[in-house]
């Protein structure tokens, strides 16, 4: 049986691939997984993200190339000393190296995008609404129904274009004494 790379990941990284379903509650639970939209949202967030990391790489490189040419031969006073062929053949390795290490990044980037928009997962039952998701920190919440106080729809212009929305909701308890530690523990 052949195990994938998504599979070894998460087993590295203790992600359970499959939503965790409360005990008892198997029978009643809903699983949903996020909208399609959603993954295009994530991806087209990413893309621009690495499109500007390498737009920044290629202007770096640029000015860089500009600087050496103007180095190459180097005026002080009347003497006039040249950079040594060594100098540009690390430097043409740091570049290489450093457009190696971006692809790395870019590729890789993708992966958990991807991973992490497959791994959320939202459970309901009859008692609880329960929310899955993250592949770095992996994050799971469970909202009993009797406590949600107020659900909140929020959406930027680009989850707009794309007719998608964040659904926060909000929980009772902890008081004062527990909402200025954590902020966000009733909520998901």
């Amino acid at each position: 049986m052949s195990v994938t790379l998504k599979s070894r990941v998460l087993g590295l990284l203790r992600i359970p691939e499959r939503p965790h379903i409360p005990p008892g509650e198997e029978a009643a639970a809903q699983v949903f997984l996020a909208a399609p939209l959603y993954y295009r949202y994530l991806i087209l967030a990413w893309a621009l993200k690495h499109l500007f990391a390498w737009g920044g790489f290629a202007a770096g490189l640029m000015f860089l190339d500009v600087m050496l040419n103007r180095a190459h031969v180097i005026h002080l006073g009347d003497d006039t000393f040249a950079l040594p062929d060594f100098w540009y053949g690390v430097i043409v390795a740091s570049e290489i190296f450093g457009a190696a290490l971006l692809a790395t990044q870019t590729v890789t980037s993708y992966f958990i995008t991807r991973w992490n928009y497959e791994c959320r997962y939202y459970i309901l039952t009859d008692r609880s609404l329960r929310v899955q998701e993250g592949i770095w920190t992996f994050k799971e919440q469970t909202c009993t129904l009797a406590n949600i106080q107020n659900i909140d729809v929020r959406q930027n212009p680009l989850q707009r274009f794309f007719g998608i929305g964040d659904v926060v909701v909000r929980t009772a308890g902890g008081g004062a004494a527990a909402a200025a530690e954590d902020a966000d523990a009733h909520q998901a």
